[in-house]
């Protein structure tokens, strides 16, 4: 089952960095985590139940480094989420140098001949016991490997999971510059997911300890127990994200000296600016959102941004000086309508002035959906279909125009 659970987590984790690099770039650590632990979970699947010296000549070994890469990870994931930023320091490099050391060390088995990885997953598979005198790593040994990696990332999970409860305590105040539901959706996830890694890394250490101290004759990687708790902790970190998929925005605020009106926004369109306060409601109070989402719609109504074809998140982002991902957690979680939505939205409304307005005999439909924004005559009819429930041409004889 492992196999399975592995390779989803694996696609899973390459989904979550390239859907989320320009959202949330912090995500990009959390994606290399997901690697990390599934490609640990897959190589001890192969080594070990699936008895193909192919499969364990292509996995044994040559992703060891990564491993020690999980920990450092973890701990610039949580760094990155509760400063909101990332940023790095020279001293950040002092994490990289167990995995280099690894990486440097197994240079020799990734460059051999595949002859060679042949010989030694033939010898894994007839006399697991034989895996210390290997030479496969020419600087550190498999014995060390074995505790230094599990320990590394029981350290690491410790530690983060330290720092972040010191900052979670601040998610608990009402005036807390992280939307409250955010917040606490967020804490679960991070207790969960820090505390499966914390586990997993327990569990690795006990086995590479059951591994060593057994005799020539009994010795295995790793006993059903072992590999039975490294499945289901596996398995459940791609189900979390399932059922936590906001973690995605992290925790993102900023901090503002007034508050302004409630926030949070219905889905509906605004008639007018004057009639922007109808779209507020009170899930929650926070300044900062209550700013921004202001100023978001003072772009729609005011800048009219949306008439422009290449009108995206990334430009609205650059417009009002904010990261990209504090715009689209605005939309999903405090407008609580997609950006593509409002702004197709508003579009179709001007597109609607402007059919009433226009005089059809010196200029086309399908010029009137240019000037709304609207990249192509397709995308246009499509989209004032969904929002009006009729197209261009109905809406004319409805508003008992010819064209």
């Amino acid at each position: 089952m492992i196999i399975y659970v592995s390779i989803l987590t694996i696609f899973l984790s390459l989904m979550v960095a390239i859907n989320n690099w320009h959202l949330n770039r912090t995500s990009v650590f959390l994606s290399f985590i997901l690697l990390a632990v599934s490609l640990a979970g897959l190589t001890q699947h192969v080594v070990t139940s699936a008895q193909s010296p192919f499969w364990v000549a292509i996995v044994f070994n040559n992703f060891a480094p990564l491993w020690y890469l999980t920990g450092p990870l973890l701990l610039w994931y949580t760094r990155a989420v509760i400063r909101d930023d990332i940023k790095f320091s020279t001293f950040d490099l002092f994490h990289l140098i167990p995995f280099l050391i690894h990486l440097v060390g197994i240079t020799p088995h990734l460059l051999s001949p595949f002859e060679h990885k042949m010989a030694i997953a033939n010898e894994l598979i007839n006399y697991p016991s034989h895996l210390g005198k290997l030479n496969v790593n020419w600087l550190v040994s498999v014995e060390v490997n074995l505790i230094a990696r599990p320990v590394s990332l029981i350290l690491y999970s410790a530690y983060s999971l330290y720092s972040f409860v010191g900052h979670s305590s601040a998610l608990n105040q009402k005036d807390n510059p992280v939307p409250m539901g955010q917040g606490k959706n967020f804490k679960r996830w991070y207790f969960a997911f820090s505390t499966i890694l914390l586990v997993l890394g327990t569990n690795y250490l006990l086995a590479g300890i059951q591994f060593m101290a057994a005799d020539d004759d009994s010795a295995s990687f790793y006993k059903l127990t072992f590999a039975s708790i490294n499945t289901f902790l596996i398995s459940f970190l791609p189900v979390l994200l399932l059922v936590f998929p906001d973690v995605i925005y992290g925790l993102p605020r900023r901090k503002t000296s007034e508050p302004t009106a409630a926030t949070g926004f219905k889905a509906e369109v605004p008639k007018k600016e004057s009639d922007l306060s109808e779209l507020l409601s009170k899930p929650e109070r926070n300044p900062y959102f209550e700013e921004l989402a202001n100023r978001v719609m003072k772009c729609f109504e005011q800048d009219k941004m949306f008439l422009d074809p290449d009108f995206s998140v990334d430009r609205l982002a650059l417009k009002i000086e904010v990261p990209r991902h504090h715009v689209y957690y605005l939309f999903n979680s405090i407008i609580g309508q997609k950006f593509t939505v409002l702004k197709n939205n508003y579009r179709v409304r001007h597109a609607q002035e402007l059919l009433r307005k226009t005089d059809l005999t010196r200029f086309t439909i399908d010029s009137v959906g240019e000037q709304s924004g609207f990249s192509s005559r397709s995308n246009f009819y499509s989209c004032f279909r969904e929002v009006t429930g009729q197209s261009p041409t109905d809406f004319l004889q409805a508003e008992g125009k010819s064209h």
